[in-house]
């Protein structure tokens, strides 16, 4: 019977995913849509040789350099927009007076949070990729000198004597490291925002400490863990064991996954507690 609710409530989450992706898409989609169209008129404007010839060399290149920094300071801005947007949606939807209209939906308090948790790690996610797009048209054809340039063979090559893997799969390694991180993020969020909210003054100012003192607790552990992890590792060091090397690097970034999964839980915890006991409601 608890196996057939579960089920039952997996189209309702979905519903409320929805819900909250479309609502927080009408403030994200123009923020990133602007990203990417800077970055891929400068690409076009300081790669393209003909359009320098054709439209005077310096007043393009000029040009270019205006739009670099501007790009720079929308992904910045970006990022405090989303971060903000994401917190904001959830104490709207959540922490406030919406709440006792949500909470009337035929959706348990876990799909709730559920559904929002997977909003956030997806605008999160999109937000890294909008961002590595931006990256690879502002620099693409560096990215191929880079790739084509001899030395950059010789470091692969060295990178796979030394640690018996290539590059790409290092990288698809901190790829998924990456992507749990996010997802630890869109969990860290909410949490804040649960917790400071319980504040009856001064909420922003108690979210900020809960964010600084959560993150710092959260570091604490895990730098103590690949402190200790690393010290014993450089004593039986073996600088002519690829394995080793690479079992070092793997085994941290298995180790960040592990406590990301463990962070997540505690946050995603906490704030479902909250929400359990009417914490949130004013």
């Amino acid at each position: 019977m608890e196996n057939e609710n579960k089920v039952s409530q997996l189209p309702m989450i979905g519903k409320v995913f929805k819900y909250e992706f479309i609502s927080t898409m009408r403030v994200f989609v123009p923020v990133y849509s602007v990203i990417l169209a800077i970055a891929f008129i400068a690409g076009i404007l300081y790669f393209s040789q003909n359009f320098f010839d054709d439209f005077g060399g310096d007043k393009i290149m000029l040009f270019y350099f205006v739009l670099y920094p501007v790009m720079m300071i929308f992904v910045v801005a970006s990022a405090i927009i989303t971060l903000l947007q994401l917190g904001r949606r959830f104490k709207k939807s959540m922490l406030g007076n919406e709440a006792y209209l949500n909470l009337t939906l035929p959706v348990s308090l876990w799909g709730h949070l559920l559904a929002r948790i997977l909003s956030a790690f997806v605008w999160l996610l999109i937000y890294t990729l909008v961002v590595g797009v931006s990256t690879f048209l502002l620099y693409r054809n560096v990215i191929d000198k880079l790739l084509e340039d001899k030395d950059f063979a010789d470091l692969a090559q060295r990178f796979v004597e030394f640690t018996g893997h290539s590059i790409v799969n290092a990288c698809i390694l901190f790829g998924v490291t990456g992507i749990f991180s996010i997802f630890f993020i869109a969990t860290f969020i909410y949490m804040v925002y649960a917790v400071g909210h319980l504040a009856k003054k001064c909420r922003a100012l108690v979210q900020f400490i809960v964010a600084v003192v959560g993150l710092s607790i959260m570091n604490t552990i895990q730098g103590q863990f690949t402190t200790n992890f690393l010290l014993i590792k450089i004593e039986n060091f073996n600088s002519d064991s690829p394995a080793e090397v690479w079992n070092i690097i793997s085994t941290m970034c298995y180790a960040s996954i592990g406590f990301d999964i463990l962070f997540s839980a505690a946050c995603a915890g906490i704030t479902l507690l909250i929400l359990r006991n009417k914490l949130n409601l004013e």
